[in-house]
């Protein structure tokens, strides 16, 4: 009640008479979906700034990873994740949506406006695209093995070319071996380096603390300090830490029925954005089918392994994302942060 009057009152501050806007309560329920988004590490880099028919979306640089994210890409692309979901939830409530990318060029903070304003009802597709939110989630563990539906992968090619993107779908036996191997290889230059350990150590949770944890990737074992499962213990030797980290991700890899690369064509900000709105549309659209994914993306975020990534994927890409699909246990939600801590 706190929330909804305090944007209430923002509302009033900024309000143009007679304008068929969002009530408080829309746009706050619209906050609360957009925060579902997914986001690197579950860092939910991102705050809202409501106006009277609009809503901006900020990029929290204080949730960045410099040594993991050094140019703030996969932050960026969350920011865009979150501006798909509230897109959906908009529409979900009955509005037309104006997405306005990059509002303000003296603000690189600004990733986006959204206007809203009476609509036409929301198509069948973004109906089962709002029901599929809170069903999506991000696997880490590993897949059940269920044959895959082959006509899913061009729904999702469909799905991230809608939003300026591009869905490769890896196939060929050769060319997934390939793809694992670099994946791998992603994971040991990142586990066997001390500063990325340290800077991931704050961020992982072990499953003692999740009712206490808001942020971070959560329901790691106990039993090795909320750690090992990723990255082997802090003080262990290098090798071994990437050793364990690359086995775990090729068995997620190996488990996974479908493997893709999400690019785009070229590699700035607004591509970013187009390639964080597409991840959401397309991981949405897989939930509403069964199937959840699961991120690969160390050889993405190892510069001397991504062009590799973009050649193994076709024609000239610029690589954003490894993402595995299947069929998954049903796991618990990622915990969120308060709808309030994101209102500016």
């Amino acid at each position: 009640m706190i929330i909804a009057m305090t944007i209430h009152h923002m509302l009033a501050a900024n309000s143009t008479p007679g304008a068929l806007v969002p009530s408080s309560e829309t746009l706050l329920r619209a906050i609360e979906h957009a925060i579902r988004a997914p986001s690197g590490h579950n860092l939910q880099p991102w705050r809202f700034r409501v106006g009277s028919a609009f809503i901006d979306l900020i990029a929290d640089r204080t949730k960045s990873l410099p040594v993991l994210d050094p140019d703030d890409r996969e932050l960026v692309m969350s920011c865009g994740a979150a501006i798909f979901h509230l897109r959906i939830a908009l529409r979900h409530a009955g509005y037309g949506v104006r997405v306005v990318p990059l509002p303000d060029p003296d603000d690189p903070d600004a990733m986006a406006r959204l206007y809203a304003a009476r609509g036409a009802r929301p198509t069948v597709e973004e109906a089962q695209l709002f029901d599929a939110i809170g069903r999506r989630h991000t696997i880490r563990t590993g897949f059940l093995p269920r044959p895959f539906d082959a006509d899913i992968a061009p729904l999702l090619e469909a799905a991230a070319a809608a939003e300026g993107a591009e869905f490769r779908s890896i196939l060929q036996p050769v060319d997934r071996t390939e793809l694992i191997d670099l994946v791998a290889a992603g994971a040991r230059a990142q586990a066997g380096s001390s500063p990325f350990r340290r800077e991931m150590a704050g961020w992982l949770h072990p499953a003692a603390t999740v009712d206490d944890a808001t942020e971070g990737v959560v329901n790691f074992p106990n039993d090795v300090g909320g750690l090992l499962t990723y990255y082997g213990p802090l003080g262990s030797d290098a090798a071994d830490a990437g050793e364990h980290f690359a086995a775990h991700l090729r068995s997620l890899a190996e488990a996974a029925p479908l493997l893709a690369v999400l690019g785009t064509d070229r590699d700035g900000v607004s591509e970013w954005l187009e390639a964080g709105q597409a991840l959401a549309h397309v991981l949405l659209l897989a939930a509403v089918q069964g199937i959840q994914a699961a991120v690969l993306n160390t050889p993405v975020q190892t510069v001397s392994l991504r062009e590799k990534v973009g050649q193994l994927a076709g024609k000239p890409l610029c690589p954003q994302l490894v993402l595995a699909f299947g069929y998954a246990p049903t796991i618990h939600a990622t915990p969120r942060r308060p709808v309030a801590d994101f209102l500016m």
